[in-house]
């Protein structure tokens, strides 16, 4: 569908690069611009050599090693139900108490795992996913396993008690580096405005997931674009099109339903 490619490139031209998914421990240098910074500002009031060592940063830089992936995994179930502000302070505070490795995480009591990811919502809940997923991958090379058959790998994500196909495929997309496209609430909200009519028949997440899929199946670079564009349709949703979308000033609004059909009743 070449209008969801269209719409990737007015998203970009727009916000620019997101640097999703993002990653602590990355010394890089804090600009006055800086989002991640701002944010760790408000919250922490702290130094930079603790913003660069703890707080996750929006840096676009694919995980390296086994820690970064599994911070990423950590990231994927904390974000369930609730915004990233929230994961960040969670992640924040499991990176300041040396909680963040996968044996670290299967090793703590639950209580106090839930004590450290409070912030970011239903933190028994979470507790309790994040030591199931702790116990999976321990008993696996996290380095190896996004080598397995991919629906292989995802039937086994989706096997696992709190894991739906949201949680999976940020695992395989953001973690595992494999090209498979993230459909959120955002996506379906922005695109059943901006498709209208086509998507009364996109009945689950697979249907979703399949106009996605299909629009980019000639690109070479699949997995770069599904994250920035998984980034950019987040952004959007936040900036924009929100439950009550702010349509009036929308740059797609020509594009979407939702504008089109504002824009006649101001005239």
């Amino acid at each position: 569908m070449k209008q969801i490619i269209s719409i990737y490139k007015e998203f970009f031209t727009a916000y620019g690069l997101q640097g999703w998914w993002p990653l602590s421990g990355l010394n890089k240098s804090v600009g006055k611009n800086d989002r991640d910074w701002q944010n760790y500002i408000k919250v922490i009031k702290g130094h930079a050599s603790d913003f660069k060592k703890n707080w996750p940063r929006h840096l676009g830089i694919a995980p390296k090693n086994s820690k970064e992936k599994f911070e990423i995994i950590t990231g994927a179930i904390l974000t369930q139900n609730t915004s990233w502000n929230n994961v960040e302070r969670a992640l924040y505070n499991l990176n300041k108490h040396k909680i963040n490795t996968l044996s670290e995480i299967k090793n703590l009591d639950k209580e106090t795992l839930a004590l450290l990811i409070k912030s970011a919502g239903y933190h028994n809940q979470k507790a309790e996913r994040l030591k199931l997923i702790a116990a999976y991958f321990s008993e696996r090379d996290l380095d190896k396993i996004f080598n397995k058959p991919f629906y292989e790998l995802r039937k086994e994500l989706l096997s696992l008690k709190g894991i739906g196909p949201e949680t999976a495929d940020s695992i395989l997309l953001y973690a595992g580096e494999l090209s498979i496209f993230v459909i959120d609430s955002y996506t379906k909200r922005i695109f059943s405005r901006i498709l209208g009519k086509k998507t009364e028949k996109l009945k689950d997440y697979d249907d979703w997931q399949k106009i996605f899929m299909d629009a980019f199946f000639e690109e070479e670079n699949k997995v770069n674009i599904f994250k920035e564009y998984h980034g950019l349709i987040v952004r959007h949703g936040k900036e924009f099109c929100r439950t009550n979308p702010l349509c009036k000033d929308c740059f797609l609004k020509f594009y979407c339903f939702c504008g089109r059909i504002e824009a006649d009743l101001r005239e």
